[in-house]
C-alpha cells in the first residue's frame, strides 16, 4: 500500500512541477532545522498562546502486535497505553529598532505534551528555545529588506526513555534529554529576483550521564542555503541545501558486524529539497514538497541511510475569522548495511510510514480563538520494534496579542 502511496505523491509532484509555467529568472529523531527570529512586520512583539485537551491512541508508541525480539532472543508481548495529555505551545517574539540600520531581536518559543495520568506520565515532552541577537539592515526597497542576522541561542529539551512494549522506564530514563547552547547567523537577500537565504549554526547539546548507559552528548553543526524561483503570478520554486554534523562525544560507531568499535560516532548529514507553492485561489494554497536525505557515520558506513519524503500542504481561509490547514506526508528510509534489531543475519533495516495532520482554527475575536487538530502515525519497519500506529486528537483555545 505505501509503494502505491509513494507512486502517487512522485506522480504529482512531477506534474504540478511540468503544469507550471516557468517565468524569467532509535529510531532516531529528526532534527528540525531552525531559522533566526524575524522581526514583526508591524508590531514590535508578537505573543501567540495556544492550550488545550487531547487523547493519545498509543503515548508510548508500542508496536502494533507481539513480536519475537531477536536482539533479546525472546518473544515480546506489548501493552498499548492510551491517555489524555494537554497539549501547550507559547511563542513570543520582540523587535527593538536600535537605529535605521539595526534592531535587537529576541524570540522564546514552548511546546509541550503533559501526560496527567500516572499510567502515561512518562510521556511528558517538553521543548523550548530561547533566541536574542542582532539584525542589521544591509539594503532595503520599499517593505523589502536584506539583512543579516547573529546571535546565541539556548535549547531545553526533556522526554523519558522508556520501554515502547509496556511503558516501563527504562534505565537512565533521562538519557535523551538535554540543555544547549549555541550560535546561530543567517543572510537573506530578498531585493533580488531569487530571493535566498544562507543560514549557519553550532550548538552544544549537553545530556545526563547515567550509570549503564551510552554518553550522549554531541557538538551539531549546520550549514545551508535555499533559494525562492518565481513560476509565475501564483506560483513559485524553493530549493534547498543544508549539511550538518552530530559530532559525538562518547558515542561509538558499529562495525559492519553490528559490534561497536572503539572509534567515536560522527553522523554527517546531507539534505536536498524542493517546494512547490501554488496559490490555486485567494482562499486556497497547495504546497508540495520533496526531500532526499543521505546520512553517512563517517566509519564504515554500518548506520548510513538514505530517506526519501514526500509531502503535500494544503491551507484554506474563509474570511478573516476561520482557517483550515492538511498535511499528509509518506516516507521512506534505508539503511544498506544494517540489519534489524542490529543483529547480523536478519534483514535490512528499513522503515517507512505515513503521517497525517489537519488542524483547524476559528477566530472569536482579535485575541481569542478556537482551534482543534487530528494527527496521525503509521510507521513499519523490519525491526519490529519499532512498527506502530498511533493517533492523537484535541482541541482548545489560543490567545495571542
Amino acid at each position: 500500500m505505501h509503494t502505491k502511496i509513494k507512486a502517487v505523491l512522485t506522480a504529482a509532484l512531477l506534474a504540478a512541477a511540468v503544469a507550471t509555467p516557468l517565468a524569467a529568472p532509535a529510531e532516531e529523531k529528526d532534527d528540525v532545522k531552525r531559522a533566526a527570529p524575524k522581526a514583526a512586520a508591524e508590531e514590535p512583539y508578537v505573543v501567540e498562546a495556544e492550550i488545550g485537551i487531547g487523547y493519545d491512541s498509543n503515548a508510548y508508541l508500542a508496536p502494533s502486535a507481539g513480536y519475537f525480539d531477536f536482539a533479546q532472543g525472546v518473544f515480546q508481548p506489548t501493552v498499548i497505553q492510551t491517555g489524555f495529555f494537554i497539549p501547550l505551545s507559547l511563542k513570543a517574539k520582540h523587535s527593538a529598532d536600535l537605529n535605521a540600520k539595526s534592531r535587537f531581536l529576541t524570540s522564546f518559543k514552548l511546546n509541550a505534551d503533559i501526560y496527567p495520568e500516572s499510567d502515561t506520565d512518562k510521556a511528558d515532552e517538553y521543548d523550548s528555545t530561547l533566541k536574542a541577537g542582532l539584525e542589521f539592515v544591509l539594503g532595503k526597497k520599499e517593505r523589502r529588506e536584506d539583512t543579516f542576522y547573529v546571535g546565541p541561542f539556548l535549547g531545553f529539551h526533556r522526554d523519558t526513555y522508556v520501554n515502547r512494549d509496556d511503558g516501563v522506564e527504562g534505565v537512565g530514563g533521562d538519557r535523551y534529554s538535554y540543555n544547549s547552547i549555541g550560535l546561530e547567523a543567517e543572510y537573506e537577500k530578498r531585493i533580488a529576483s531569487l530571493p535566498y537565504r544562507i543560514h549557519a549554526e553550532i550548538e552544544d547539546r549537553n545530556y545526563p550521564d547515567p550509570v549503564g548507559t551510552v554518553q550522549q552528548d554531541h557538538t551539531y553543526y549546520e550549514l545551508g542555503a535555499d533559494v525562492d524561483v518565481p513560476l509565475g503570478k501564483r506560483s513559485k520554486a524553493n530549493l534547498s541545501y543544508a549539511y550538518y554534523v552530530k559530532d559525538y562525544t562518547d558515542r561509538h560507531a558499529r562495525e559492519l558486524n553490528t559490534t561497536f568499535s572503539t572509534t567515536t560516532l560522527v553522523y554527517q548529514y546531507h539534505d536536498f529539497g524542493v517546494t512547490l507553492r501554488n496559490k490555486l485561489a485567494d482562499w486556497l494554497v497547495v504546497y508540495l514538497d520533496y526531500n532526499y536525505i543521505i546520512r553517512n557515520d563517517d566509519y564504515v558506513g554500518y548506520n548510513d541511510y538514505t530517506k526519501n519524503e514526500y509531502r503535500i500542504r494544503i491551507i484554506t481561509r474563509e474570511g478573516k475569522g476561520m482557517k483550515l490547514q492538511a498535511w499528509f506526508t509518506y516516507w521512506d528510509r534505508d539503511y544498506p548495511n544494517a540489519f534489524a534489531f542490529d543483529v547480523s543475519g536478519q534483514p535490512q533495516k528499513t522503515y517507512d510510514g505515513i503521517e497525517a495532520r489537519v488542524k483547524g482554527d476559528f477566530a472569536l475575536d482579535k485575541q481569542w480563538g478556537l482551534w482543534a487538530e487530528y494527527k496521525y502515525w503509521n510507521q513499519n519497519s523490519t525491526d519490529l520494534r519499532y512498527d506502530y500506529d498511533r493517533y492523537q486528537v484535541m482541541a482548545g483555545v489560543k490567545w495571542e496579542m
